[in-house]
């Protein structure tokens, strides 16, 4: 009829409305999996840290993994230790006094299970 060319070329305006949508939900989609995926990576590439911060510079600071001394850090307020494998972490940190080191700060365990 009279209003079939009409009828037709609506059909076909509202298909690519549609196809632009769907492809900009894609896109979206895409970018967003992309962002997280490096996210996570990013993430993954930090490791696992311990990180101490005392309230005034310590002469020693100490990370103790399953008994054994895995770490040292002088003259500080701040130490950062990356963690290799799991096990039972402690960190103590010490003063020098009199030309010994004198305990100060002694933490509770940290279980590291898995990396």
């Amino acid at each position: 009829g009279a209003f079939g060319g009409s009828r037709s070329a609506i059909l076909g305006a509202e298909n690519q409305r549609n196809l632009g949508s769907n492809l900009a939900n894609i896109t979206g989609q895409g970018y967003n999996t992309a962002y997280t995926t490096g996210q996570n990576q990013f993430n993954a590439d930090q490791g696992q840290r311990i990180k101490v911060e005392m309230p005034a510079s310590a002469s020693l600071v100490r990370l103790i993994r399953d008994g054994q001394v895995v770490g040292e850090s002088t003259n500080t307020a701040k130490a950062d230790f990356k963690i290799e494998k799991p096990g039972v972490y402690r960190v103590e940190v010490f003063q020098k006094l009199d030309g010994e080191y004198r305990g100060w700060i002694y933490a509770n365990p940290i279980y590291i299970r898995a990396l």
